[in-house]
């Protein structure tokens, strides 16, 4: 009798100790099922032009044959490990990817292509630490643009909000360029435009004009927010052309450019390059280094500006516009005593940092201009010597 009990009441341990074994055995399995999972785009809709979308394993594959195509994607992500293909006609024809989800889009995966990837996300869209882009060119922004406008090249783009972050490394093909724009725009990874363009803009209304594949103008329109552009990583645009600007919504003055990173763009086969920092009516600071040299033999140096109703270039920052063969032009905060175009600087600070205009070997020096309308404080270095073995001093200006 008394065994009898202790039988009952040993079963249900037993039981219970099955059922866990049993549960457990299934978690990992569970948990396979799940890091198998890699994020894909989903809900394609071709809504104008030619194009098919197919998926295969972990890749998504778009074949377009017009020259533009308009697709509608409920979710547009590509998770670590998976690869969307655009296979284009050629390297000006655009597919313009529009999200009309809510969630984010994730890129941690490759993006291919031979033309232009436009995406259009209005929740933000994110480039992760193991996100490769190569395409021929690449606009990513939070603003929308018409079908109409759009199939009939007028680019005018509105209504942005949200984020853009990279972290990752993206490329466009030489010639091509990378447009990240948005009220907010950070940069920590990598981004290439040898001979092409790399525009980081902190608007949510802007407008664009391309020639081809080749842009010709990205310009800011009057923006209903506060726009900020950070870049703590590297942008590399040799012989090309980098813009980082941002613009304030009415009345507040509070756009701010911050690069504390890399921004080269170098003189290569007599073609020089141009970095520009437009704050507006905000604030521009550079803390990085900032480089348009052409060190090559027979080289002249590039174009660098500064520009912003303050500008600061922090201690320890850099500005180098030197070349084999002559000097180039760094302004900060407008040009020299105050002509041309550029906007004036109601304030300057220059604290110990190095701007760079020499002729390195033969040639005259550059043009070095710190301009304001209000104070200006500077603690750094100016050079515009002339070259090593002959060539006459700069032009400099404080």
């Amino acid at each position: 009798m008394g065994n009898t009990e202790v039988l009952k009441k040993a079963g249900p341990r037993l039981r219970v100790h099955r059922y866990v074994m049993e549960t457990a055995s299934i978690i990992p399995f569970l948990a396979m099922g799940l890091s198998q999972a890699v994020a894909q785009p989903v809900g394609a809709s071709v809504v104008a032009g030619q194009a098919q979308v197919a998926a295969s394993g972990a890749t998504t594959i778009v074949n377009q044959s017009s020259n533009k195509a308009i697709i509608n994607w409920q979710d547009f992500s590509v998770g670590a490990g998976a690869t969307v293909q655009f296979n284009q006609p050629n390297a000006s024809a655009i597919t313009l990817n529009r999200v009309i989800g809510s969630n984010l889009s994730t890129i941690d995966g490759s993006i291919r292509a031979n033309g232009q990837v436009w995406l259009l996300n209005p929740n933000g869209v994110l480039f992760g630490n193991n996100a490769r882009v190569n395409v021929g060119g690449l606009l990513a922004t939070t603003s929308d643009l018409a079908n109409q406008d759009f199939l009939q090249g007028r680019y005018n783009f509105s209504g942005g909000r949200g984020e853009i972050v990279n972290n990752g490394k993206i490329s466009a093909n030489s010639g091509g360029s990378v447009i990240l724009s948005a009220p907010r725009v950070t940069n920590r990874g990598l981004i290439t435009a040898n001979a092409g363009h790399v525009v980081l803009g902190g608007t949510d209304t802007f407008t664009v004009d391309f020639d081809g594949d080749h842009l010709l103008s990205y310009a800011v329109g009057a923006s209903s927010q506060t726009g900020s552009v950070t870049n703590s990583g590297t942008i590399q645009a040799q012989v090309g052309k980098v813009l980082m600007t941002a613009r304030a919504a009415a009345g507040v003055q509070e756009a701010v450019i911050n690069n504390t990173g890399m921004v080269e763009a170098t003189t290569a086969q007599n073609v020089n390059g141009e970095i520009v920092l437009d704050a507006g009516e905000g604030a521009a600071t550079n803390a990085g280094t900032l480089d348009a040299s052409g060190k090559g033999a027979g080289e002249t140096g590039g174009t660098v500006k500064v520009l912003g109703a303050g500008v600061a270039i922090a201690d320890g920052a850099t500005i180098d516009v030197s070349g084999d063969a002559g000097g180039g032009t760094a302004l900060v905060g407008g040009n020299f005593q105050g002509t041309g175009s550029e906007r004036h600087a109601q304030s300057a600070t220059i604290g110990k940092a190095v701007i760079k205009a020499d002729a390195i070997t033969r040639g005259n020096g550059g043009k070095v201009v710190v301009w304001s309308d209000g104070p200006t404080i500077f603690a750094g270095s100016i050079s515009a010597e002339g070259g090593a073995t002959g060539g006459n001093g700069g032009q400099v200006e404080t």
